[in-house]
């Protein structure tokens, strides 16, 4: 391999260097892009947990309105559950599901009262197509007995 020239740097110049550079920058490239994805995920994480303030401009004024964090959320969160007239809202779900029990046992009784009225509905149409067919019969008997032959 010929010797680098002079106005390149020479060997071990600063072309060198500068070539070495671009090829440690061309293989760390990719892990640091992924190493800088993780500390902006963790960053944007952080923001979120605790929250942002407002933002003012010189004036004073609200540019943009800050946001609670989680522990704010949650402490929000609890007084919602627990109110002042000594109750939270498992008691108030409690009452609801003893309710929709009370609602499932009326509707189950419901039905089975349901299936009683229809197997009788049932009987009873038989009981009037036997009379319809004995009525009928009874009618033909009549008609032969008394209507005159055309």
């Amino acid at each position: 391999m010929p010797p680098i020239p002079e106005f390149l740097g020479g060997p071990n110049g600063w072309m060198f260097w500068i070539c070495a550079l671009i090829l440690l920058g061309g293989l760390l490239w990719k892990p640091a892009r992924g190493f800088l994805k993780i500390v902006k995920t963790l960053l944007a994480f952080s923001e979120d947990w605790n929250g942002t303030e407002d933002r003012l401009d010189k004036s004073g004024a609200v540019i943009e309105k800050g946001r609670p964090g989680v522990p704010a959320l949650l402490e929000t969160v609890r007084s919602q559950v627990q109110n002042s007239h000594n109750t939270n809202m498992r008691d108030d779900v409690d009452k609801v599901i003893d309710i929709s029990e009370q609602n499932v046992t009326a509707i189950t009784h419901l039905a089975a009262k349901l299936d009683k009225h229809i197997s009788e509905a049932d009987r009873s149409v038989t009981k009037q197509d036997e009379n319809i067919a004995k009525i009928a019969e009874d009618v033909g008997k009549l008609k032969s007995k008394y209507a005159p032959e055309t």
